[in-house]
C-alpha cells in the first residue's frame, strides 16, 4: 500500500511537471466559420478558469493554466466539445470530427500512455471530484476518506490505523446507499477478523459507505441516514487520500 501511494504521489508531480512545460503554437481556425475561441477547465482544479484558444494548446497545459488538480480529483477528465462541424481535427484517440465526450484516465492514458491530447475550441474539460467513504467507531483514526479506484475493507481499516483493543471486529458493518438514490440503506456485516485470516471474502467499498467498527467506548451506531461531514466529529477525524 505504502508503495502504491508512492506511486500514484509521484505520478501526480509528474503531471504537474510535464503540464508546466510546453510552448503553442499558432494555429488557424478556418475562415467563416462561427466556433467559440475559448477553453473551459473546470472541476476539481485549484483555479477553474476559460481563457482564449491562441494556438495548439494540449490538455496538460490547460490544466497547468487551472493551477493543476485538487487533493479531492478523481482519476478522471472529461473533455466535451459542444461546437462539432467547426472544422477542427479530431483528438487523440477520438474517432469523431467533432462533439461528444471523451474521458482520459489520469493514471492509464496522460502518464502511462503519455496521451497529451490537443484541445479545440468549445472544448470543456471537467475533472470529476472523487467520491468518499468513512471509517468510523473502534478504529484507531476514524477518518473520512477519498475513493480513488477500488478499495476494500481490509485496507480501509489498515489506512485508519487498525481497530482498537476494545473493538469488535467480528462484528463490523457497512451502511451503503447508492449516491442520490431514496432505496432504504443496505447494512452488510463484516467479519474483519475472518477477513484478515482469509477465512472470509473482503468486501470492496462503494462511494459512500460508513464502515462501523463496534467498540465498548465507542457508544452507539452512527445514523445511516447520510453520511456524516467531512469536517464532523469522528473521534480525531483525518482527511486521507486513498488511490
Amino acid at each position: 500500500m505504502k508503495n502504491i501511494r508512492l506511486t500514484v504521489a509521484a505520478a501526480y508531480l509528474a503531471l504537474s511537471l510535464l503540464a508546466a512545460g510546453g510552448a503553442a503554437s499558432a494555429r488557424q481556425q478556418p475562415g467563416g466559420e462561427k466556433c467559440p475561441s475559448h477553453i473551459v477547465v473546470e472541476g476539481a482544479v485549484r483555479s477553474p478558469t476559460r481563457f482564449e484558444l491562441q494556438g495548439e494548446v494540449r490538455l496538460l497545459q490547460a490544466l497547468a493554466r487551472a493551477g493543476g488538480l485538487t487533493e479531492d480529483a478523481s482519476n478522471a477528465i472529461r473533455v466535451t466539445n459542444s461546437s462539432p462541424g467547426c472544422g477542427a481535427a479530431a483528438r487523440e484517440g477520438d474517432d469523431s470530427s467533432g462533439g461528444g465526450t471523451q474521458v482520459y484516465d489520469i493514471i492509464r492514458d496522460l502518464l502511462e500512455r503519455k496521451a497529451d491530447p490537443p484541445l479545440r475550441p468549445g472544448d470543456v474539460v471537467t475533472v470529476d471530484r472523487a467520491p468518499m467513504f468513512y471509517v468510523m467507531g473502534g478504529v484507531r483514526q476514524p477518518q473520512a476518506l477519498y475513493l480513488k479506484g477500488s478499495f476494500t475493507v481490509k485496507q480501509a481499516v489498515a489506512m485508519a490505523g487498525g481497530w482498537r483493543r476494545d473493538a469488535r471486529p467480528d462484528k463490523a458493518r457497512i451502511y451503503r446507499r447508492a449516491p442520490g438514490s431514496t432505496d432504504p440503506i443496505t447494512t452488510l456485516s463484516v467479519n474483519l477478523k475472518a477477513i484478515r485470516k482469509k477465512q472470509a471474502k473482503d468486501v470492496e467499498l462503494q462511494a459512500n459507505d460508513i464502515l462501523w467498527v463496534p467498540c465498548k467506548g465507542c457508544g452507539s451506531d452512527p445514523s445511516p441516514t447520510l453520511p456524516p461531514p467531512v469536517k464532523g466529529n469522528l473521534s480525531g477525524p483525518h482527511l486521507r487520500v486513498i488511490y
